[in-house]
């Protein structure tokens, strides 16, 4: 970004970073200014009170943008896998599924997602070796959801009967989580896909009573748009049934969204997101993050090699302020053997 482009509230915002003991050459490194324009900025806007920061950004509160956290979450363990969860949260400035197609390229394999009609365009796209490139599994969560909303408005029969059934599907779920995927799988097939069966003839005789305007005809479309995706997991047994593995990490994110309204420029947006990878990932790996972030920064203070940096990650860290497992060796030799995201 050229500097004459920065409105007065990020000049301002980037000089305070000085002022709180930043370095000047990583401020400006950052931020793509020279040296000799940080300084001209600095006896423009050095020294303003936060209230008057606050009224620069709202003198410029038209001036803002929305950006979005893409996430990207793995984890096996109801399938018994041996990798870590984990979460990768990355910034993009927009919604456009070309930022999914993005994020994204390389892989191949199957993605479980909500309904966003930004996923389609990776249904095009193949992948060496893979000639189907991705396959998207589809949410019952969201799909249960659009059921339960109608539920709650009043008597709805319909809809009753089909949180009924999903309920069904669910419970074989609970019962069959840490197995095997090829357990897994023989379990729905001997359980889940007689119920989807009934669930596909229920669908099909009420869409054609309903009007698809209506609250219960929209929830019953969206079954039936996406009915192929919601019943892949029937396939394989590495699939769940719903995102809710992503959604759990994003929650913190939209709690805290009124605390962190502005990222400052879209730099800080990014920052933002690998520190929140790295704390979500070590809740979801039963780590404290505060005792996680203080121990790697300091390593990385001491001179730890740059081309160790995944000795650091969070699954190596044991949670008692050091590396490594309790018997001194590498928490997990980290592998993939399938691709599922």
């Amino acid at each position: 970004m050229k500097a004459s482009k920065f409105t007065d509230a990020q000049k301002a915002f980037i000089v305070k970073q000085g002022e709180d003991g930043t370095p000047v050459a990583e401020i400006c490194r950052k931020a793509g200014i020279s040296d000799a324009t940080y300084y001209n900025w600095k006896k423009k806007y050095a020294g303003l009170l936060p209230t008057e920061m606050r009224r620069l950004r709202e003198l410029e509160h038209r001036k803002t943008k929305t950006g979005y956290f893409w996430a990207l979450a793995r984890d096996d363990r109801p399938w018994g896998g041996s990798d870590p969860p984990g979460v990768a949260f990355t910034y993009a400035p927009g919604r456009s599924g070309q930022y999914a197609e993005d994020i994204l390229k390389g892989f191949n394999g199957t993605l479980q997602v909500d309904g966003y009609a930004g996923y389609n365009r990776l249904l095009r796209r193949a992948a060496p070796g893979n000639p189907a490139g991705i396959r998207l599994a589809y949410c019952w969560a969201h799909a249960r959801r659009k059921l339960h909303d109608v539920a709650q408005a009043g008597p709805a029969p319909i809809a009753a009967e089909g949180l009924r059934q999903i309920a069904a599907l669910y419970r074989i779920e609970k019962d069959i989580r840490g197995q095997s995927p090829e357990a897994r799988l023989r379990a729905r097939m001997e359980r889940s896909k007689p119920i989807l069966d009934g669930f596909e003839t229920w669908l099909t005789g009420h869409r054609a009573g309903v009007s698809a305007k209506s609250p219960l005809g929209d929830a019953l479309k969206y079954i039936a748009k996406y009915w192929d995706g919601l019943t892949l997991f029937l396939a394989d047994g590495h699939i769940e049934m719903d995102s809710n593995a992503v959604e759990r990490t994003i929650l913190p994110i939209a709690l805290n969204r009124k605390n962190a309204l502005f990222a400052g420029h879209d730099a800080g947006a990014r920052d933002w997101a690998v520190i929140a990878s790295l704390i979500e990932t070590c809740k979801l790996n039963g780590i404290e993050p505060h005792g996680y972030v203080t121990r790697v920064l300091t390593d990385i203070v001491n001179g730890h090699k740059q081309s160790d940096i995944d000795e650091l990650l969070p699954w190596n860290y044991n949670g008692a302020g050091d590396w490594g497992s309790s018997d001194g060796g590498r928490a997990h030799d980290h592998h993939r053997d399938q691709n599922h995201a």
